[in-house]
């Protein structure tokens, strides 16, 4: 029989996000009657691919002689098609057209005053109390805007006068995934002592400020054109609604600061703070001006990014880079200073100063001129217990991937991770535009690399070329470069470690350097970056130090996610956020987290809660899934829990269970909505291997495990010291399984 219908569409393969994009028939197949050739009976239909490379239905349909469709930032990184058809889609052929949306100008669509609960304002606020910035943005995820609060002053209430009008408040953040950030702001005194300072209000008694917002980005600002009246009257704000309490109350760690002026995590005004050549000249001296000035400007433009962030994690950065290259431009590569024979011999190098002296030729090897090559191909060999994706001492790894920068980043496994953590952590646009600037780049279709022993997956992608060219890390741009991605790559951003304690600094080196050379020069400079970058001073230091709740809060999060390759296949799941919050009773918790408020969190992992397991091998066994949502063998319902330690004969570590009064062994641990469950545990292996359970996502590797309950010294029983256990909701998607044997329909998060 011949083809009917839709024979050819036309239609944008790369339309950009937020622009609409529309597809149209071109051709007829022959045998069409002319009657049906009717543009208007075509249904546009769009399909998704899906982690195990299908193609399936979005569901979302359109009717016409033209298809329109309008991308969201979250289709950003997917692939889709969409086809036209007469009767019922074929998925092949000239009847589709494979679309990969790109990101397109970036946009700042509205600025928006809110009330405290994220309502239109219908009552004047008063200063003491809280409003909410909403801005919401296109293209822009992870690019950095300055919010402005300004109070207007000139007679007209329109415009931005920035000569006339008075700013208030300031702050830096960074777009979210959704394009849409909520910025708590208090109305603080000072904020009403500033607009007190012009104008005719501060005559009036009970009088009013007019709020405006203001954003930039880069060399555009933009500002909203709601006005929002502050009246001028401080109170003692208590309850909750429109007179939420003080974003910071007083207590005796910030009287008299101005709690706008703390980070978005409530740091002090210092913790993200430029690092200025004053501090840099009182810490390392004044040699080296240019070079070292030249690094710090490109510290400052990305240490943000890569999670440099507190006063103390600054302290500890600056005291490795001393220990490794003592912030010189000589020490830029590992070798421009010569080891002599008593370094190798002293234990630096472990075992392989210990091979090398047995071979007798630690002499020879530090005697050759001009840069000792013998000697770091042999100490970084492979087969001689460095590894790092070095090769064997003949083909030269060694010393061609020494150490360089001023972290000296140390093996090509590691320059090999640099090269793709310089690209996930630098925003996208300062990326497009470094690279575009430099020919020693590389493109790869896919690019595998190491961030803390976790494996990531990039595509599609141009690079610095640290491998071909192993010398750009000598450069102050790289230097600074690679010496963020390998603090980040050895998950030091986000350690528990980064507070101000010297005891610190010795598991820090290890991480850096685990033969802990130089560990007192480290120690050292670590005191002289607490003296001079004023870190006792910091306010979220003594917050933490100060801290006298009891028990632990650990907060499985609904939103805060990300996608990682499953350990053995070509597929990705959703991992949710993590977060060990020590030291804090539920309710300071629960109250901290309602007003916005939770200190960095003591420790940050990331969790699976999909569970897809339909085989046991070992107990030659199939399980099939509840069709109930939170039913047998699907993940747990959303929830406050408690966090245990499993039992002597059970194979887990931590177990979940609903009441204190019940054990990780209880058949019924959890009674949720969709009955009874046991065994919830955290544990390694992927969504595949589970049938309830939390995921790592780890395969066989039981590390993070180990090192999430490390992290939890209150898992000890009957210490009066509970770990509370908290999941959030989260988005899922509806399919089903593929075998009946396995149940009907299957969730998996989005």
């Amino acid at each position: 029989m011949s083809k009917k219908g839709v024979a050819k569409i036309t239609g944008p393969t790369n339309p950009q996000i937020g622009a609409s994009a529309s597809y149209s028939v071109t051709e007829w197949y022959k045998e069409t009657p002319a009657s049906q050739r009717n543009g208007n009976n075509v249904t546009w239909e769009l399909f998704r691919k899906r982690n195990n490379g299908s193609y399936t239905s979005t569901n979302i349909k359109k009717k016409g002689a033209t298809g329109t469709f309008t991308f969201e930032e979250k289709a950003l990184g997917q692939e889709f098609f969409v086809e036209g058809y007469l009767n019922s889609p074929e998925k092949k052929g000239n009847t589709i057209i494979y679309i990969r949306p790109t990101k397109g100008a970036p946009k700042i669509i509205s600025l928006t005053l809110l009330d405290s609960n994220k309502k239109k304002i219908t009552i004047k606020p008063k200063y003491g109390q809280t409003i909410v910035a909403e801005i919401k943005t296109q293209n822009m995820f992870k690019e950095k805007l300055i919010l402005q609060v300004w109070e207007r002053d000139t007679t007209a209430d329109t415009g931005h006068n920035k000569d006339e009008n008075t700013l208030l408040y300031e702050k830096e953040i960074a777009v979210n995934a959704n394009g849409v950030n909520d910025e708590n702001i208090v109305l603080t005194e000072l904020m009403m002592k500033k607009a007190q300072g012009s104008g005719i209000s501060f005559m009036i008694d009970g009088g009013e400020h007019e709020y405006y917002l203001v954003v930039k980005h880069n060399n555009i600002s933009t500002f909203s054109p709601q006005t929002v009246q502050v009246l001028n009257q401080i109170i003692a704000v208590k309850g909750n609604g429109i007179n939420p309490p003080p974003e910071n109350p007083e207590t005796a760690s910030n009287v008299g600061q101005d709690p706008n002026q703390q980070g978005s995590e409530g740091k002090c005004p210092r913790c993200e703070k430029d690092f200025t050549w004053d501090e840099i000249k009182e810490i390392f001296g004044e040699s080296d001006k240019t070079f070292r000035m030249d690094c710090v400007n490109w510290i400052n433009k990305y240490k943000l990014d890569f999670g440099i962030n507190t006063c103390a994690k600054k302290a500890h950065f600056l005291a490795q880079i001393a220990a490794e290259t003592h912030f010189r431009e000589k020490e830029m590569a590992e070798g421009n200073v010569k080891y002599i024979p008593r370094n190798i011999r002293s234990g630096t190098f472990g075992d392989r100063g210990k091979l090398l002296d047995k071979r007798g030729q630690i002499e020879e090897f530090c005697n050759e001129r001009p840069d000792q090559k013998k000697l770091f191909s042999f100490l970084y060999a492979a087969e001689n217990g460095f590894g790092n994706g070095n090769g064997n001492e003949a083909s030269g790894d060694g010393f061609n991937f020494r150490g360089k920068g001023l972290i000296q980043l140390t093996g090509k496994g590691n320059y090999k991770s640099a090269m793709g953590l310089i690209k996930e952590y630098v925003p996208a646009k300062i990326y497009s535009e470094l690279i575009s600037s430099e020919k020693r780049i590389k493109h790869f279709d896919k690019f595998e690399f190491e961030e803390n022993r976790k494996q990531k997956t990039i595509k599609d992608v141009d690079l610095f070329d640290f491998i071909t060219y192993y010398d750009m890390p000598t450069e102050p741009k790289y230097a600074v470069l690679s010496a963020l991605a390998d603090w980040k790559g050895k998950g030091l951003s986000n350690s528990t470690l980064m507070v101000n304690d010297v005891k610190n600094v010795r598991p820090v080196r290890k991480k850096i350097n685990v033969g802990l050379k130089n560990l007192d020069v480290a120690t050292d400079f670590f005191k002289k970056s607490v003296s001079h970058l004023k870190v006792n001073e910091c306010t979220l230091g003594k917050n933490k130090s100060t801290s006298t709740e009891k028990g632990t809060v650990i907060l499985v999060s609904g939103t805060d996610k990300r996608s990682e390759k499953d350990p053995a296949q070509n597929i990705y799941w959703i991992m949710y956020q993590t977060t060990v919050y020590k030291d804090i009773t539920l309710a300071t918790f629960k109250k901290l987290k309602g007003e916005n408020k939770l200190p960095n969190p003591d420790y940050t992992t990331y969790l699976s809660r999909d569970t897809h397991q339909t085989y046991s091998k070992s107990s030659n066994e199939t399980f099939k899934h509840s069709d109930k949502r939170f039913g047998k063998y699907n993940e747990i319902p959303p929830g406050e829990y408690f966090l245990v330690p499993g039992l002597d004969s059970q194979k887990y570590l931590v177990y979940v269970i609903d009441s204190e009064s019940k054990s990780a062994g209880d058949e019924n641990g959890i009674n949720g909505p969709d009955g009874a469950r046991g065994g919830v545990a955290l544990h390694h292996y992927c969504p595949r291997f589970s049938v309830g359970c939390f995921t790592f996502n780890s395969g066989k590797d039981t590390t993070p495990v180990k090192n999430f309950v490390k992290e939890i010294p209150d898992l000890s029983l009957g210490d009066n010291r509970p770990v509370h256990f908290i999941v959030e909701p989260r988005q899922v998607k509806e399919s089903q399984w593929d075998n009946p044997a396995y149940g009907t329909t299957k969730w998996t998060g989005i």
